[in-house]
């Protein structure tokens, strides 16, 4: 799904996702062809705690492994807030969300798309 570009920024150890009534189709169901108009809102923030560290293998593997990129990434904090709306339905997280006790981190892949 493509996103606005001002949607994703980063500056230095920091990025930010912000979707503002993003439109979407809530199938329900999973692999269900028909979908009930629904929008979506969320604001997730990334903040790198730790160094960056190279991951995956690149071309060493054979190109369907799953460690088949290369990049550098650093473990991170994360806290989201997020509300929806469809028909007959919404909800917004309590505060903020966080990944304290998880595990976040972003970092960019070698040909420039970042992952978090």
């Amino acid at each position: 799904m493509a996103i606005p570009d001002d949607a994703f920024t980063v500056r230095r150890r920091r990025a930010r996702l912000r979707l503002d009534h993003l439109p979407l189709s809530d199938s329900l169901f999973f692999g269900n062809c028909q979908g009930i108009a629904s929008q979506v809102s969320m604001s997730v923030n990334w903040r790198a705690t730790g160094g960056r560290v190279d991951r995956g293998e690149g071309g060493a593997v054979d190109p369907t492994s799953p460690a088949a990129f290369s990049g550098r990434f650093s473990d991170a904090s994360c806290t989201a807030k997020v509300d929806g709306r469809q028909t007959g339905f919404c909800f917004e997280t309590d505060g903020k969300l966080d990944a304290s006790g998880f595990f976040a981190e972003f970092g960019e892949q070698a040909n420039g798309v970042y992952l978090s």
